[in-house]
């Protein structure tokens, strides 16, 4: 009877500080989509703000700064809507601010048009990047930004290799009546997916929880905004049940959530459109994803399936 009652405490212990464990998080961060500034109030179109996106942007780097518990703040790609030298000009002092790094994803509106090889990497070089995707931990975990814009009609010169690939791209989806056969969109290279696999491969080695963090949505079928070669990706992404278990997006301004295999995918609204603003901050737990959202940006929670 001692020895039942003696497991049974071990197990309630045991489970007490499991609890305490999965309420405590990992690593805590702030979120914002699609900023898209401008200088110009007569470009918006579908509603959106652009000339107040600096406004909008500097509220959310005040509530980030409001919280002690922040590890870093991401852009989920277009933080300009174009003409980057004074738009970007206009936000380093409101990204300046921020008490905490500045992670960029580099949308579709942060290539330069017409494009340059030489004046894009001028850009990377002002958000402080030389690359246009890579990893890093924070918390133990370890997050993956990619660049799925890397082939795509506005991020390569006329006569390019990577030109030509997407034209094939997106002629491949219109032969196959794919709603996101959309020259805004962008495809994945053969050689960022065997990066892709060999970051995840090595987070599963290590039994780190893995997040990618990206511009364009991979879900849900027959969305129009998403990667060219989507089903590549998540291809990659399916070999790696319970490490790769979230991919955050932006692109697709209205936002969304989906779940496929063990994976939450979650894309956060255009903060340049809507009547209030759009931002949130995300908490990784052992055992979950938690998302609060601030003005129109919905909250919600997802449970990972922990191999």
């Amino acid at each position: 009877m001692k020895k039942a009652i003696s497991i049974l405490i071990i197990l309630q212990l045991a489970i007490s500080l499991r609890a305490q464990i999965s309420d405590e998080p990992l690593v805590r961060f702030g979120v914002v989509a699609d900023v898209q500034y401008d200088r110009d109030t007569t470009v918006g179109v579908n509603g959106r703000h652009y000339s107040i996106d600096k406004e909008r942007l500097a509220e959310a780097i005040e509530t980030f700064n409001s919280r002690d518990d922040l590890s870093f703040t991401v852009s989920l790609g277009d933080i300009v809507d174009r003409d980057y030298v004074t738009a970007f000009a206009d936000l380093k002092p409101v990204l300046a601010l921020s008490k905490i790094p500045v992670h960029y994803v580099f949308g579709n509106h942060d290539y330069v048009r017409p494009f340059s090889a030489k004046k894009q990497k001028e850009f990377y070089e002002m958000v402080g990047r030389d690359d246009s995707y890579y990893s890093f931990i924070s918390g133990g975990v370890k997050f993956i930004i990619m660049n799925d814009n890397e082939i795509a009609l506005f991020s390569s010169e006329v006569g390019s290799v990577a030109r030509e690939q997407a034209k094939a791209f997106i002629e491949d989806a219109k032969a196959k009546g794919l709603k996101h056969a959309k020259s805004y969109n962008g495809a994945v290279s053969k050689k960022q997916l065997k990066w892709l696999d060999k970051e995840l491969k090595d987070a599963s080695k290590k039994k780190q929880l893995a997040i990618i963090l990206a511009h364009q949505p991979l879900t849900p079928e027959g969305n129009k905004h998403l990667v060219l070669n989507y089903q590549d990706v998540l291809k990659v992404i399916a070999k790696y049940s319970g490490t790769a278990v979230a991919y955050l997006a932006g692109h697709d301004h209205k936002g969304g959530k989906d779940v496929v295999g063990d994976t939450a995918f979650i894309t956060f609204k255009g903060m340049c459109e809507g009547e209030n603003n759009r931002y949130g901050i995300v908490s990784i737990y052992p055992d979950r994803l938690e998302l609060q959202g601030f003005g129109d940006q919905k909250s919600m929670k997802f449970n990972f399936n922990i191999q």
